[in-house]
């Protein structure tokens, strides 16, 4: 509730939190899930940890802003590497800390600026990591 917008804590009381939504979601198309891979998703917020097959490569690739993650700017101050990232619908902080790296996703609605969401994604960050083992 501390990091949602007014609108995001709305779709919160009425919804209940969904465990391994990404797993799930995967499994049903088909697709492969990544080993270690667990997520939660409850109204708006996103959060899976473990999202990549090959967090190293992708944390390279976030910190030389290649292809497709030109858009992420690095984050200091979170974990030991973070990035964040923002379209129309949603803003991404991507999180690397020790051993374990998570995602956290935040969808707008009409109301919401994605790049407005970006010290919220940060505060939940910030809340996650020490849960981290």
């Amino acid at each position: 509730m501390k990091v949602s917008t007014a609108a995001g804590r709305a779709a919160l009381e009425r919804e209940k939190p969904v465990e391994d939504w990404v797993g799930q979601a995967s499994r049903e198309a088909g697709q492969p899930v990544v080993p270690g891979q667990s997520s939660c998703s409850w109204g708006r917020i996103l959060l899976v940890l473990n999202p990549l097959a090959r967090p190293d490569q992708v944390r390279e690739a976030m910190r030389n802003r290649t292809a497709p993650y030109q858009a992420y700017e690095p984050v200091a101050g979170v974990g030991d590497a973070a990035f964040f990232g923002s379209n129309s619908s949603f803003a991404n902080l991507y999180v690397w800390s020790g051993a374990q790296h998570f995602h956290i996703q935040m969808a707008t609605g009409y109301e919401d600026d994605a790049k407005a969401l970006k010290p919220n994604a940060i505060t939940l960050a910030n809340a996650v990591i020490p849960q981290l083992r």
